[in-house]
């Protein structure tokens, strides 16, 4: 008999950004298709007000977990049927040894747990570095061993090659099947190629730049060098404008930059804010090239804009060069050239040299699909459907978490 398959997900913070993204828009896939769809959310968990529609409408099971109590797992209770078989997703190693508990309470149906990786730096995908130096080579031995025993039973994803590869580096160990392991969050609708807006754009009388990112430093501190890229070019190039789509804790910085420029070039960005998903490509649509990282790169290269990826974790704005060479950088902190060569390449382009270049760019994402997303999803399985971490693990996890979360909740009162 073939098995019901039903998707669960772990994550506290449901604001806009690529992972969210590709959560949404598999949901209503997955919901279209009849699945079933659990999210095991924290009573302080956050949604944002874009997402509220999609998430808070009935078609999904939230069930409302206080993860800091040590005893969190006997608070609920899933009836799951016999055929059931369950893919859940974490998008960090606390997360993931939640899962592990749901395997280990649930033991009767299969569950198929998976560590996705999203990112490659920060404690928030090498735990070990939330701790002080002195514990952090112990702890780092001890979740080494761990990692690469989940490794070997299926359990890790990557959002990319360059977080396989830093995974692999910090934890000292061989993935044989690279090109299985790398789960990208493919979960767009795809429209065919559009010939009159991709020459409408090459006629490039204004030449509008265009950038889409959550304003988190360092990680996309790019943004701060593509603004004095764009003031260097604005010097010769007086066509030009810069559009930046984005929002966070860092926003006052990017103001702050943008103060810093010359009143000519001050006069031609467009600093736009919070921009929900669906409607990015009435931006798209406006701009001339696409500068950023991510999963923002394949949003614009499906529109048919040139788009180059950029350097993560760097001040200076770096480019790796047009799609499709540039395919395999959308995540990564390698050395790359100055973004001001691309830009003033594409700016000097001929037409029929621009609109190559626009096709060629579309064709880089093209064939995939949210479909084919959902599908290789669901059919991903561990080789042992029991859990792999073990039990004293699971529960330092838990007491750390719970000790953590508190500690956080005592500052902010006593800030109040």
């Amino acid at each position: 008999m073939e098995k019901v398959k039903t998707f669960l997900f772990t994550l506290s913070w449901m604001e806009i950004g690529g992972i969210q993204t590709y959560l949404i828009r598999t949901i209503k896939q997955l919901k279209k298709n009849g699945n079933r769809i659990i999210w095991l959310f924290p009573v302080d968990g956050y949604i944002d007000d874009s997402f509220k529609g999609s998430l808070l409408n009935g078609e999904i099971e939230i069930v409302n977990v206080d993860f800091e109590k040590i005893n969190w797992i006997n608070s609920f209770d899933l009836i799951f049927k016999d055929d059931e078989e369950v893919v859940a997703l974490a998008f960090d190693l606390i997360n993931f040894t939640f899962l592990e508990l749901m395997k280990r309470k649930y033991s009767k149906i299969t569950i198929n747990s998976f560590f996705w990786v999203p990112h490659f730096e920060g404690p928030g995908v090498f735990i070990e570095e939330s701790l002080n130096t002195k514990t952090q080579r112990v702890a780092k031995k001890v979740v080494g061993k761990i990692i690469r025993k989940m490794e070997r039973n299926n359990n890790i994803f990557y959002v990319n090659k360059s977080h396989l590869n830093a995974m692999t580096r910090n934890y000292k160990y061989k993935v044989t099947n690279k090109e299985d392991k790398v789960l990208v969050g493919y979960s767009r609708e795809v429209l065919p190629f559009d010939n009159s807006l991709a020459l409408k754009r090459s006629e490039r009388d204004v030449f509008n730049i265009i950038t889409v990112g959550r304003f988190s430093f360092p990680h996309k501190e790019y943004i701060i060098g593509l603004l004095h890229s764009y003031e260097k070019l604005k010097e010769k190039y007086s066509h030009l404008k810069l559009t930046i789509i984005g929002h966070g804790e860092d926003e006052a910085k990017v103001i702050q930059e943008i103060k810093l420029l010359s009143s000519n070039a001050q006069k031609d960005i467009e600093l736009i804010g919070k921009v929900e998903y669906e409607n990015l490509n009435k931006h798209f649509e406006k701009a001339n090239i696409f500068i950023g990282v991510a999963g923002s790169i394949v949003d614009s290269a499906i529109n048919g804009l040139i788009s180059i990826p950029v350097r993560h974790y760097c001040k200076i704005c770096e480019g790796y060069g047009f799609l499709p060479e540039s395919k395999e950088y959308l995540t990564s902190s390698e050395p790359g050239i100055p973004i001001e060569v691309f830009i003033e390449e594409t700016i000097n382009m001929d037409t029929q040299s621009y609109l190559k270049l626009s096709e060629d760019t579309y064709n880089t994402f093209s064939s995939e699909s949210i479909t084919k997303s959902t599908e290789r999803l669901l059919m991903l399985k561990n080789v042992d459907y029991r859990s792999v971490i073990p039990s004293w693990f699971i529960t330092l996890i838990g007491l750390t978490y719970s000790l953590k979360m508190n500690i956080k909740k005592r500052k902010m009162k006593t800030r109040r």
